[in-house]
Formats: structure tokens, sequence, C-alpha cells
């Protein structure tokens, strides 16, 4: 019998929570009929959402229609995946406290991908995340599939999981269309004003427009002029995602072409203040042009060096690899972590009182503002060409054979500055510490 066959109506959240309960997020009609206004509204069974005229409608597993009390108009989508949902203990195996404050979105993310894979292994994430986020928790805790006659860990991750999450994950991706706002009238026109703050910039800058410290804070400005401007935006905040967006397709194409380096050799930059919205200056064609040819030159050319190092360095590390747990070292290289190094440090080691301690989740909070000495392969005692566990951190052990790859990885960063350099460049200034210089 249908949980809800008795009732004549629904609210939303009871709906879309028994729905996921049903693993209806496997099924991509589902998700477009929930998430989206779709052309036709077809009903293909048992908590398929259809539209009517006074709103939204269901039927339970005896065929009985229900209507969705707080979902009347069908203009627009059953579910908006940013909205609030408040959700309690039992409503997906993962939740571990009542009245926990989420979205739609962050819960369907959950329900078809880390339940669907791992169950209640790993506890409900409720922030935005990536595939890169889950593999961190199971390297800690991960184990060859049970031979037979074992069992399977409630404490352990294995293989055949991973796959599934890959699925997972791989499924949730084909929904882009309907989760990822394209554009709206911010992200298609310039910032109001831009103009006329960039004759400011000029203005005070005068004299200095070839000065590329100048011109990568004129940039900073203008950017951040733009930045208020899609504050708010939906759309930006959803398509938007990668910063070279804002800072160089944006700025080049709304703010200022920017400062071009060319083929000067004497550290100066050519400026081109209008941006290409405003038309191309022919005044500036020399400019346009070099620009081209130094990205075209960087990928066609300048991949060359990026390609031989990656083959000298395999060379030289290809009888690299891991052979122990723990080298016993007790010094390391000295870094102050910041609440922004989760991603840059987790799954590595730090040493506490002359002991290693696994960098894991939320250890960046709580580390903010401290200096932590770092097990790195550098101090590595281990005999020979081999290294330790610790001193490698937790992935690369995962592959103890595969450190020349990693090694080889110096050779594929220059290889993709320069393939990078045919796609713009972003002029920005960094505080230099000389005192790095010395170890």
């Amino acid at each position: 019998m249908s949980i809800v066959q008795w009732r004549h109506h629904m609210d939303k959240r009871e709906f879309y929570i028994e729905a996921l309960r049903r693993k209806l997020y496997k099924d991509a009609m589902w998700t477009y009929a929930t998430f989206a206004v779709t052309e036709d509204s077809v009903e293909y069974g048992a908590f398929y959402p259809t539209r009517k005229e006074d709103g939204y409608y269901f039927k339970d597993d005896n065929g009985n229609e229900i209507k969705i009390d707080d979902a009347t108009d069908i203009a627009k989508p059953l579910i908006n995946w940013r909205d609030e949902l408040i959700v309690n203990i039992g409503d997906l195996e993962n939740i571990t406290a009542d009245d926990t404050v989420t979205t739609y979105g962050r819960f369907f993310v959950n329900a078809a991908s880390i339940v669907y894979a791992f169950g209640k292994k790993i506890p409900f994430v409720n922030k935005n995340f990536t595939p890169g986020y889950i593999e961190g928790i199971l390297v800690k805790n991960f184990a060859d599939e049970p031979q037979f006659g074992e069992t399977y860990k409630e404490d352990m991750f294995y293989p055949s999981e991973r796959v599934k999450f890959n699925d997972a994950v791989q499924h949730i991706a084909r929904y882009n269309t309907i989760f990822v706002p394209g554009v709206s009238e911010r992200t298609i026109l310039p910032p109001p004003g831009i103009q006329e703050f960039r004759a400011q910039l000029m203005e005070k800058n005068k004299g200095r427009l070839d000065d590329p410290v100048v011109i990568a804070q004129m940039e900073k400005e203008l950017i951040a002029f733009d930045a208020k401007y899609l504050e708010g935006d939906r759309s930006s905040e959803g398509f938007l995602i990668g910063g070279s967006d804002k800072r160089i397709v944006r700025k080049r194409l709304f703010l200022t072409f920017g400062g071009l380096s060319g083929f000067n050799e004497n550290g100066r930059v050519d400026y081109v203040p209008q941006a290409l919205v405003e038309g191309i200056q022919l005044d500036h064609m020399p400019e346009y042009n070099n620009d081209t040819r130094q990205g075209s030159y960087g990928r066609g050319v300048g991949t060359q060096l990026g390609g031989a190092d990656v083959k000298r360095t395999l060379r030289a590390t290809n009888n690299l690899e891991i052979i122990e747990d723990d080298c016993g070292v007790t010094h390391g290289i000295k870094y102050t972590v910041s609440d922004k190094d989760q991603a840059k440090f987790e799954n590595l080691y730090y040493i506490v009182k002359g002991s290693p301690v696994l960098f894991g989740p939320g250890d960046a909070e709580k580390l903010n503002g401290k200096t932590v000495e770092f097990r790195i392969p550098g101090y590595c005692k281990t005999e020979g060409t081999g290294f330790c566990k610790k001193c490698c951190g937790e992935l690369l052990s995962i592959h103890p054979h595969g450190l020349s790859d990693v090694a080889a990885s110096v050779g594929n960063v220059i290889m993709g500055i320069s393939m990078s350099a045919m796609h713009g460049k972003e002029s920005k200034t960094e505080v230099y510490d000389i005192m790095s210089l010395i170890s």
C-alpha cells in the first residue's frame, strides 16, 4: 500500500523527500519534470510531477491523484534547487541531526551520489563540494574488495563503491542545462559606468600606463567594479565558475583589453584601454597582432620545452617508489596555514612533538594562522631510491610505484603555461618574501 494512498494533499517538501527515498534521482525524466518546466506534462508513473491549470500533482502507487499544496505556479519549476530545505534524521540515510538547514540541491546531490554509492558511511555534506573532497575521505579507509568468505566492513570503502560514485557524478553532470543558469542581463552586458571609471584610473596614473605593476592594479580595480555589479546575480554565480572567466574573459570583453607584453624585452607593456565590446581600435592593431602571435608561438613552440622536460624527468625518476611506512625524520618545511589551504595540504602529514599527524578534513580551519611543519619527500631519510609514506602523504601512497608521474608533472605545468598563453593572461601582482630564498 502506498504510504500516501489515503491523502489528497501533500506539501512540496514531503513529496521531494519521498521521491528521493524511492531513488527517482536515477530517472532523468523525473529530474527534468521536477527541476525544470518541460514542454509536455506526461504521467510516467508514481511520484512523477505533472502540471495542471491550478498547480502540480502526482499519483501514488495505486493511481490516486494527490495535489502538491505549495506548488501552484506552473510557470515555474516545481523545485528550485537553491531554496532552503529543513531535513531530519531518517529523511536520508546519512543525515545525522534533526532540523538540518540545507537546500533542495544539496539534498539531491547527497542522495544521488553519496548515499547511492556509500550509504550512511559518509555523513551528510551540507556545502558545495567536488568529487575530490569525497576522494579525500575515501583514501583514509580504502581497501580491496573482500575475497570469498570475507565481509564488507562499515568503516571501510571499496573500489566497487568508488565506481558507483563515479557513475553517479557523471549522471548528475548531465543536468547542467537545468542546474546551471547560462545567461542573464548582467552576464551579457558591461557594468554601467565602467568607461567613466576607467578614464578616472587612466587620469590618475597618467604617464605610467606602460608600467605592468600600474596596469595590474588598474585591472584589479576594474574587475572589482565588475564583481560588485555581478553580485547576487544567479547566472553569474552559477555560470562564471572559474576566476579566469571574470578576470580574463569579462575583463577583455567589457572592461579593458589591458596591458600586452607582446615581444617587449624591456619589461614594459603596451596598454589598450578599450574593451572588445567598444570595437577594434585600428591604432592598436600592432598590439593586437603581437598578442595573438605571442599566444600562437607559446602554443606551437613553447610547449616543446614542457614536453622535453616530461620525458627527461620520467627517465630520471623511473626507479623512485614508496617502500616503507615511516622513515622517522623529525623535521620538514614550515608553512603558515590559512583556512583556504584545505585542498593544498589534505592527506599530507605534519609534525607534532616529533610524530607525524595526518592533515584531515577541517584541519585548515583548526590550524588557521598557525605555523606548521610538514613532512616532505625532500627530507625523507629512506635509503636508496625509495621514500616513505609519511613524507609523501596518503594520496601518493595509493600508487607507490607512480612517483615518476608526479615528478614529471613539473614539465606538465610548463607545457600548460605555454598552452594557456593562447587564451589570454591575467595581469596581477604578488607580495614576494625574499627571505624564502634563504634556506
